[in-house]
């Protein structure tokens, strides 16, 4: 039988540095959710995750859902912009063109059909770091947090 070996003090110390650094644990967190604003899904927008050592991490959200990579465990401090969407072109009536002729507008009226934008604005402290109400614990690892907010209120 062998007798042990003995370790090396600097290899004590490395293995303590890296345990201590995280390194044995995952140093990030991937956070997915829904964004709805009374209720609604947030159709087009972005959601950034400010921790407190200072990292930002954004992500868009499309038609009320939204997945962050890489936030940072800890308190992190939440805002939420809205984009407007433009659904498309709505014609009012069919258009008819011969082969090779570009379309430009409605050919009885020669009225052009106008994008329907739909907005769902949000109050301006949810876009701004410093005066977001929206704050979340993030552990390192999966999680979810879903966020609701109020309309705009004129």
């Amino acid at each position: 039988m062998r007798p042990p070996r003995e370790v090396h003090p600097a290899n004590l110390l490395l293995l303590a540095a890296l345990a201590a650094s995280g390194c044995f644990q995952p140093s990030s967190a991937t956070v997915t959710g829904s964004v709805s604003v009374d209720g609604k899904p947030l159709q087009a927008g972005a959601v950034r995750f400010h921790g407190s050592g200072g990292q930002v991490v954004t992500a868009s959200v499309n038609e009320g859902a939204y997945r962050v990579v890489g936030v940072p465990p800890g308190r992190n401090r939440v805002t939420v912009v809205s984009v407007p969407v433009v659904e498309g072109l709505v014609w009012t009536k069919p258009v008819w063109t011969k082969p090779g002729e570009p379309i430009s507008g409605d050919s009885q009226s020669g009225e052009v059909p106008k994008p329907v934008v739909v907005e769902q604005p949000i109050p301006r402290k949810f876009a701004r770091q410093e005066e977001t109400p929206l704050e979340y614990a993030v552990v390192a690892g999966q999680q979810q947090i879903d966020i609701e907010l109020p309309a705009l209120r004129e």
